[in-house]
């Protein structure tokens, strides 16, 4: 069988929207979620935002219905077509490019990067990651600031499990989820029965602890970085499901 790539390039191609996200659409969640990015990164209106890994454009949407100029890259294109037609239905303006996030094509751009629901750690190596950092830092104007949302890997709450879902789509899907510790990472491995196939997927997700995402984000060249439990700014504990930091360039 031919190797298809990284696992994010083909399954966000494929059963990610129709079978893993199963989550509904939640605007009040989306609205919540934005207002707090807002108010931790302090923006004002009419500041220009990169939504990095933006996926189906959810926060772009709220990110424009308030004023900011909103722009969101993403490698899936399937998810950029969704992200603008979710902006032209809301009738919004938003930009959106296909890029690989260590490669975003803006020097210099933007007033604030957002990087939301655990879009960091899916490349095969710390150094991989480390150039994602460095790309925000490039994209980002003098002083500009950087919040990016992940899980807390010392929390004890986000331990393995196995669940059973019923997708509004038909078929059933049972994520299993492990924690390793070298490499530190997330694994989720994915199984889906559908109209008599059998689909498999394995997610993987780098693990960082709080102190090694400040030292990565200080080798990019960013400081003043200040870390909560969550984007409604509470502290950040072991109880704590959450990492999010803001971090100035």
């Amino acid at each position: 069988m031919p190797d298809s790539g990284p696992w994010y390039a083909e399954f966000y191609e494929s059963d990610y929207r129709q079978f893993w996200h199963v989550w509904p659409d939640d605007p009040e969640r989306d609205a919540r979620q934005i207002e707090g990015a807002i108010e931790l990164l302090d923006l004002k209106p009419g500041q220009n935002v990169l939504d990095l890994c933006c996926g189906e454009g959810r926060h772009c949407v709220e990110l424009a219905r308030r004023g900011y100029e909103a722009t969101g890259l993403d490698l899936s294109e399937s998810l950029l077509t969704e992200a603008r037609e979710r902006t032209a239905e809301a009738g919004v303006e938003g930009g959106f490019v296909q890029a690989d996030m260590r490669e975003i094509p803006f020097e210099d751009e933007f007033d604030a990067v957002i990087n939301m629901f655990t879009s960091f750690g899916y490349l095969e190596s710390d150094d991989e990651d480390q150039k994602v950092l460095d790309a925000v830092a490039r994209a980002l104007k003098p002083r500009g600031k950087f919040l990016m949302d992940l899980n807390n890997s010392d929390s004890p709450h986000n331990r393995p499990g196995r669940n059973w879902r019923q997708p509004e789509a038909g078929g059933v899907m049972l994520e299993t989820h492990s924690f390793g510790l070298h490499p530190r990472a997330f694994t989720v491995e994915v199984t889906i029965l559908d109209r008599g196939q059998r689909r498999e997927h394995t997610i993987k997700l780098r693990a960082y602890t709080a102190d090694e995402v400040e030292r990565m984000l200080r080798e990019a060249g960013f400081a003043h970085m200040t870390f909560y439990g969550g984007l409604d700014g509470s502290p950040l504990t072991v109880d704590s499901t959450r990492i999010v930091v803001v971090a100035e360039r």
